[in-house]
């Protein structure tokens, strides 16, 4: 499947600070300080994201 969206162009022209956005923000970081003390527990961090890079790239050759 083809996206058919458009990116606009930088910087944005519009207020992306919505009261969604703003209410959002705290989970957000909560889950993003979460993942930072998750990820300081992996010994070796870099053979990990390459793992997940990997995965990640085969999973986009399955879709496509």
């Amino acid at each position: 499947m083809k996206a058919d969206w458009k990116l606009d162009l930088l910087p944005v022209q519009r207020d992306l600070e919505t009261k969604r956005v703003l209410k959002a923000l705290p989970a957000a970081r909560a889950a993003l300080a979460e993942l930072n003390g998750i990820a300081s527990t992996i010994p070796n961090q870099t053979v990990f994201t390459s793992v997940q890079n990997n995965f990640l790239e085969q999973k986009k050759g399955a879709v496509m």
